[in-house]
């Protein structure tokens, strides 16, 4: 199998975890929802969160689902004054009420914001993507995110793969065991986008 066509099956397979590539370029506000929010707290590293350029809110079902979780003591404590609340308009709270009641508050919150002021949606719910995919939402998760981190160089692949382990020691059901296999791929990416060298064309002697 060529290069391109290995390539494009493992884009087809992954480009939701991946798609974090392109925030470089974009600068997007994100929600996070309850599932990735609770990931980096599990494995105490939500100080990454805060590093991106990238400008993460969360919505109110989704503080008070972690600090839930807290009082029960199945969410480590940490400070998250820093994380700015997305308080919704009269017309989120309804979008959000009309969603399927699977969903959880926090999740049926985060979609409601994601969609009416086109941010991106960064969730771990297979049922929140799929209704973020019919709305046209742009998502990531914690995976995509952890790839996001590596690539912008705040922490160490080796560091990364660390982290996720300890995520899935907490319960995360993630959809790979380790990052390198997104790194390669992003190192390929930027590798064909950067531009290529032209020689010189030496003078022709007449």
């Amino acid at each position: 199998m060529s290069v391109d066509r290995t390539i494009s099956s493992f884009l087809t397979q992954r480009r939701d975890w991946c798609i974090s590539f392109a925030m470089n370029k974009i600068g997007a506000e994100m929600v996070l929802d309850t599932t990735v929010l609770n990931n980096f707290l599990q494995a105490g590293c939500v100080e990454l969160l805060q590093q991106m350029p990238t400008v993460a809110y969360v919505c109110p079902a989704v503080f008070a689902e972690i600090e839930r979780g807290i009082r029960l003591g199945k969410v480590p404590s940490a400070d998250l004054e820093w994380l700015p609340k997305a308080t919704l308009s009269a017309d989120e709270e309804a979008l959000a009420a009309g969603l399927p009641p699977r969903l959880g508050a926090g999740e049926a919150e985060s979609i409601a914001v994601a969609y009416s002021r086109n941010w991106w949606l960064a969730t771990d719910d297979r049922d929140a993507r799929r209704i973020a995919a019919r709305l046209r939402i742009t998502t990531t998760g914690t995976v995509g995110i952890l790839v996001y981190c590596v690539n912008s160089r705040f922490v160490r692949l080796e560091q990364a793969n660390e982290l996720l382990e300890r995520m899935v020691s907490a319960g995360y059901r993630a959809p790979v065991s380790r990052l390198d296999e997104f790194v390669r791929y992003l190192c390929f990416l930027r590798e064909r986008a950067a531009p290529k060298p032209t020689g010189t064309r030496l003078p022709v002697a007449n």
